[in-house]
């Protein structure tokens, strides 16, 4: 697991992210300075003053944008000062304070939270690695269009739907797994079932 440490505020701050950064390393996990490909990004934040306030919530909106999968964790003064400010609103994990074992044990809680709430994700590893809220289900690929700008045709071949009860099936693997909502897709997912015998279509498969 990578890990990217954000710290505002005073020396004592800093050193407080360097005691965590240890205890995270002594736990198997890898700092970076980038917060583009981190499992974890977690805001030290300082509240002395209103701009230090906004200081972490820039920070959590800027790693949101730049890292949407990572898992968003503010420590430090905020909610040790503030329990309902709306900074907090800003992260998916919340700890009061900076000890680090309270951090790596936050991270193991939220970690089996989530594996309990969405099983095992068989089938699904890519969304369960990158912690995406939908499950992306593929009903075919292909297109005959030919349109001379495309390279398509060439790239994915002709139409080529999937059995009406193989995508069904992902459907409930995807629901047994935990997901709320369900994304199909494909090269043209108008042209779904008209290549089978007999042909069903996009409006069939709904």
């Amino acid at each position: 697991m990578k890990v990217h440490i954000d710290t505002y505020g005073c020396r004592t701050n800093l050193a407080d992210s360097s005691l965590l950064a240890r205890e995270l390393a002594q736990h198997g996990m890898v700092l970076s300075t980038s917060v583009d490909e981190v499992d974890v990004v977690v805001v030290n934040s300082c509240t002395v003053t209103h701009g230090a306030d906004r200081d972490a919530g820039k920070a959590l909106r800027r790693a949101r944008k730049a890292n949407p999968g990572a898992l968003l964790v503010l420590v430090g003064c905020i909610p040790a000062a503030y329990p309902e400010h709306k900074v907090l609103g800003f992260a998916d994990v919340v700890v009061v304070g900076n000890r680090p074992d309270d951090v790596v044990e936050a991270l193991n809680a939220h970690a089996q939270a989530h594996a309990h709430g969405h099983g095992e994700r068989q089938g699904f590893v890519l969304e369960e690695v990158h912690n995406l809220s939908r499950a992306n289900i593929k009903i075919g690929e292909g297109c005959d269009e030919g349109c001379a700008y495309c390279i398509v045709p060439r790239a994915r071949g002709r139409p080529v739907s999937r059995p009406l009860d193989v995508v069904l099936g992902d459907v409930a693997a995807a629901v047994e797994a935990g997901f709320s909502e369900g994304v199909l897709t494909g090269t043209h997912v108008a042209k779904y079932g008209k290549e089978r015998n007999p042909s069903t279509n996009l409006g069939g498969l709904m």
